[in-house]
């Protein structure tokens, strides 16, 4: 072999080791990005009912929702949960009584505060939906949730979310929730 045609042989090494070196580089970092991405589109387009199964018990009182003549209460949480994953907060905020509408302590500035605060939530995970009780006009429910912030932080949550039956929309409202520990 002559000098040129070591150098050209040498050469071929380095831009195949520079090519294996870039594209390896590239699948690290693309990799990441277009499964975050694929994710974020694919979480933003499944409801919380239809993402995932969760885990539906009932210890309620030996009533049912068919006994009643009304849907089960435990629909209300991935209805209510859909319309804010899917940015409809004005359908949201119409799943809550006019009494948890209008509570100050939850709500100081009407609206404008659920608002506020649902806009900081990129998205909720349902985990696991509980009957508790169940009557003509008022329902419990507990259920266990993830927020996933818009910072990246998840913030996991058990509820006790009390149902109020509204005869004008043939639906539950949530008419106030409390925090439940483990």
């Amino acid at each position: 072999m002559n000098d040129n045609q070591e150098k050209n042989k040498i050469c071929q090494i380095y831009w195949c080791l520079f090519g294996g070196i870039l594209g390896g580089v590239v699948l690290i970092i693309g990799v990441p990005y277009v499964w975050n991405a694929l994710q974020q589109n694919i979480s933003h387009s499944v409801s919380p009912s239809t993402k995932s199964s969760p885990v539906e018990n009932s210890q309620s009182n030996n009533t049912s929702a068919e006994e009643i003549g009304k849907p089960s209460p435990k629909e209300a949480v991935p209805n209510y949960y859909s319309n804010i994953n899917n940015r409809q907060y004005q359908a949201g905020w119409n799943q809550l009584s006019a009494s948890f509408q209008n509570n100050t302590k939850v709500h100081p500035e009407g609206y404008t505060s659920y608002l506020n605060w649902w806009t900081t939530v990129d998205r909720v995970d349902i985990e696991e939906v509980n009957l508790i009780e169940i009557s003509a006009e008022t329902a419990t429910v507990d259920v266990r949730l993830k927020y996933l912030m818009k910072t990246g932080k998840v913030a996991p949550q058990y509820l006790r979310l009390f149902l109020v039956w509204d005869g004008a929309t043939n639906s539950w409202l949530i008419d106030r929730t409390k925090l439940l520990t483990n």
